[in-house]
């Protein structure tokens, strides 16, 4: 199910930092944050109006019983160490690639172009892994893909930092 979830989110990442560092190079960043944005108001106006054709209501939503299942599930340890570790995930992982194509071009002058294609190519290599994780799991068991990962993760650092 998680795989599911990586891959769906990581098949809109990788085209979308390819076509961000298409526009950003041959156009502009401006133009760039212009049409994301175009982007989001034509989601934001859809489903809008999806809402209103199902005859949802205009008014508040009723939050009661959503304030108690969420009160529910925050006294839980497993729930409350969840979410610690996903938003330390969300902040050491996916906060990196606001600032990265920056870095790169700032660092070691590298276009736009490639900075996307640098970028999409994390996107890709997870569709990938969302398409082998759960058999490799059943493979070689959690421990081992722990430790396989974590040696993995070990040797492309130090070949990296050999490199720059």
């Amino acid at each position: 199910m998680i795989t599911n979830l990586m891959g769906a989110t990581s098949s809109g990442n990788a085209p979308s930092a390819a076509f961000g560092g298409i526009i950003g190079q041959f156009v502009s960043w401006r133009a760039l944050f212009l049409l994301y944005g175009l982007g989001a108001l034509l989601i934001a106006a859809m489903l809008f109006r999806v809402s209103v054709d199902q005859g949802e209501s205009a008014g508040p939503a009723p939050t009661a019983r959503a304030d108690r299942r969420y009160g529910e599930v925050l006294h839980l340890r497993q729930a409350r160490l969840l979410f610690l570790f996903v938003g330390l995930e969300g902040v050491f992982s996916y906060g990196g690639f606001t600032y990265l194509g920056a870095y790169l071009n700032a660092r070691f002058g590298i276009d736009y172009l490639t900075i996307g294609i640098i970028l999409a190519s994390y996107g890709t290599g997870t569709v990938l892994t969302s398409r082998f994780a759960s058999r490799a799991l059943k493979r070689l068991g959690e421990a081992n893909l722990i430790l396989i990962s974590g040696v993995g993760l070990l040797r492309v650092t130090a070949v990296a930092r050999r490199s720059w």
